[in-house]
């Protein structure tokens, strides 16, 4: 399978979601790395552990999602992609449960921790579901895969030379 003439059309979207999705966490990831640097210029906060490894974490989900939906692209790169949603799913469902838990706890309405969690989105709920996505298409490609090959039923002989009908 290389090139785009022989790729389904399921794995192209797989791809190009995966870009996509790479696109918004590398935004998300940038914009974590922003606040989270204007924050220790102005000295609101020190940044803590959890946020300097969600940024880590964020760097190479990221760059996962972006190589393996460029190599899947091409043809190569399914576990990479598969294996980096399959990340991003778990970071999200973790940003998911620590933000309403987060939420929660807080007794007043921080409108910056909700302006935080809206532009960090593709670690939360647009993340979710773009990996959901991801991993679901990756998957129906597979049993794609799986079943055009079992569909193709090789001639057999039994030491006879093969006749083709009609000769």
């Amino acid at each position: 399978m290389h090139g785009t003439a022989k790729q389904s059309a399921i794995a192209r979207n797989a791809a190009i979601t995966g870009i996509i999705n790479g696109g918004a966490a590398l935004y998300g990831t940038g914009f974590t790395i922003v606040l989270t640097n204007f924050n220790m210029t102005t000295m609101q906060i020190t940044p803590s552990i959890t946020s300097l490894l969600a940024i880590a974490l964020g760097s190479l989900i990221t760059a996962g999602l972006l190589t393996g939906g460029i190599f899947f692209l091409r043809g190569r790169g399914y576990k990479t992609l598969l294996l980096t949603a399959i990340c991003q799913l778990i970071s999200a469902l973790c940003n998911i449960i620590i933000a309403f838990t987060h939420t929660e706890a807080a007794s007043t309405f921080d409108a910056y921790g909700l302006f935080y969690r809206i532009f960090t989105e593709p670690f939360g709920a647009f993340g979710l579901a773009f990996s959901f996505c991801i991993i679901a298409l990756l998957l129906m490609w597979q049993w794609e895969r799986r079943a055009s090959r079992s569909s193709q039923t090789m001639p057999t002989t039994t030491g006879q030379p093969h006749q083709y009908p009609f000769t």
